[in-house]
């Protein structure tokens, strides 16, 4: 996905609902004061920004991009609905628990996952190169 489709459809999900986006701009208020409705778009932004480098940087394959997406969006606005401001380091812990959470298991002939083959703990390793 390209950038600018990730923040069209981050600032879409925000904006989307009048309910939603009041009770965001009043928690965003309350925190930044009368740059509220700028801050949101930034948010959104930035949101993105953080979604497509860690896409670009992860070379994984086996993750429903559109699904963690979907994931991250929903998990950032919830964040958010609690009055929050996230930092980048939050950007980052909502990806990559998105991500997590979307990641495609896969099959082999034998029936094994490819998670069985590759799990989360073993980076580095490879089990064609008897590693893992």
């Amino acid at each position: 996905m390209y950038f600018g489709e990730l923040v069209a459809k981050i600032s879409g999900y925000m904006h989307h609902d009048p309910c939603i986006l009041k009770m965001l701009h009043q928690n965003l208020k309350k925190s930044q004061g009368n740059h509220a409705k700028d801050e949101l778009w930034t948010i959104c932004s930035d949101a993105a920004m953080v979604f497509d480098k860690i896409e670009d940087l992860s070379g994984e394959h086996f993750v429903d991009w559109h699904k963690a997406l979907d994931t991250y969006i929903q998990k950032l606005l919830n964040f958010l609905l609690k009055g929050t401001i996230p930092a980048m380091t939050d950007f980052v812990a909502l990806v990559s628990n998105s991500i997590e959470e979307c990641r495609v298991t896969q099959c082999d002939k034998s029936g094994k996952t490819l998670e069985h083959d590759y799990s989360h703990h073993t980076l580095g390793s490879s089990p064609s190169r008897r590693q893992g």
